[in-house]
């Protein structure tokens, strides 16, 4: 059958007359122009050109009648090539709408079965409803987006859907229900979903997602099948398990919605040592402190009390100090402390060894005096004892 007679029963004759442009070859081997010129589009020569000048319906509408599925309205193979190559400079290339078959199918063995490209900031490829690709699907725009999809009112069932073999999945959803695909999804919410199809309902059982570079090594966040987030880690134990540094710029709360510190914690806190598996230092949540040992750092000791010049008070001046003021010089009172409501350990200390050192200088004092009177008890004690001597001979 002859292409003049295929189009002979989709045109009326006289539509054919008007519109159809064929060489002399009845097989038309010379290039056939619809409804405008044979020459083709922008200088090149093409084997069917379609113009098409109203506001609605297309240039080539094409339906199947038998029913049967396998059929195809229209089949271009070529050796080399494009199959189908459409231009558009504000509308759309190609428009397929299929009401349960499919709209676009294409099958190539080493190329693209679909193969969009956009030059400027229009869209490469635009899908409005369910897309499924079996294969690879590779995008490339120079602007404003590779591949758009939207899934209309149906955004709780996915827009952009994965698949690998039967049960692997994988949803880019811009649009969660409450609740959708997990129960942490909130009204609004965007999400990647993914699971391997080996829990009951299609749900996840164990398969993990990773963020990362392609790359050796451990670099990038892997979502485990149980929600456990590693970071550089791929068997994460925690619900974030990291392996290297952390660097937090504003506060961390744990246990706590509004930390007001750098680390504001709710409850006790431990520090565990790596080599010896103990506990090395513990604060419960009563305020309570338990460590092996604590440095502080300080800058001066006050040996300063043993200073040739220094005013060492008198024990009968001290004596006058404690009775009018109830505590020792350079030590806070009772009411000082309490109007604080703390103790700094580090200067309590500094404070209580100057104490220390003055009262060392006592007891040097005391000593000297003891045996001051020793010495002058025992050189009063020796003529008395020579006088009862001689008077006992």
């Amino acid at each position: 059958m002859s292409i003049l007679f295929f189009f002979a029963l989709l045109l009326p004759f006289s539509a054919i007359q008007a519109q159809l442009h064929c060489g002399s070859s009845q097989t038309c081997a010379d290039p056939v122009g619809i409804g405008g010129q044979n020459n083709g589009i922008g200088g090149y020569t093409y084997g069917l050109t379609v113009s098409h000048f109203s506001n609605q319906g297309g240039g080539i509408y094409v339906t199947n009648l038998s029913n049967n599925p396998n059929a195809k309205g229209i089949r271009i193979g070529i050796s080399d090539g494009a199959g189908l190559y459409s231009s558009s400079t504000s509308g759309k290339g190609v428009w397929a709408v299929s009401t349960s078959g499919t709209g676009l199918y294409g099958q190539t063995a080493t190329g693209y079965a679909l193969h969009a490209k956009s030059t400027s900031t229009g869209l490469a490829a635009y899908l409005e409803g369910n897309a499924e690709v079996t294969g690879t699907l590779e995008a490339n725009s120079l602007e404003t987006g590779s591949l758009i999809a939207d899934g209309g009112s149906s955004f709780h069932y996915g827009v952009a859907h994965f698949k690998a073999g039967t049960n692997r999945q994988l949803f880019v959803v811009p649009d969660l229900s409450n609740g959708g695909f997990n129960f942490l999804s909130q009204p609004g919410d965007l999400g990647i979903i993914f699971s391997d199809g080996l829990a009951g309902g299609a749900q996840n059982q164990s398969a993990g997602l990773v963020l990362g570079p392609w790359k050796a090594g451990h670099t990038g966040i892997r979502i485990a099948s149980d929600g456990k987030v590693g970071i550089g880690v791929a068997q994460p134990q925690k619900a974030l398990d990291v392996d290297g540094s952390i660097h937090v710029s504003g506060n961390i709360g744990i246990g706590i919605n509004n930390p007001t510190a750098s680390l504001h914690i709710l409850g006790a806190f431990k520090m565990r040592s790596i080599s010896s598996g103990l506990n090395e230092f513990e604060i419960n949540d009563l305020g309570e402190v338990r460590c092996r040992k604590i440095n502080v750092d300080t800058d001066y000791i006050p040996d300063y009390v043993f200073a040739p010049d220094y005013p060492l008070l008198s024990l009968e001046e001290l004596k006058i100090y404690i009775e009018t003021y109830r505590h020792l010089p350079g030590i806070k009172s009772e009411a000082s402390y309490m109007e604080e409501g703390s103790v700094d350990v580090g200067e309590l200390q500094l404070n209580l060894l100057e104490k220390v050192e003055e009262l060392t200088l006592y007891v040097i004092a005391l000593q000297e005096k003891i045996e001051q009177l020793e010495k002058a008890q025992n050189s009063q004690a020796k003529p008395q004892l020579e006088k009862s001597d001689s008077h006992e001979k």
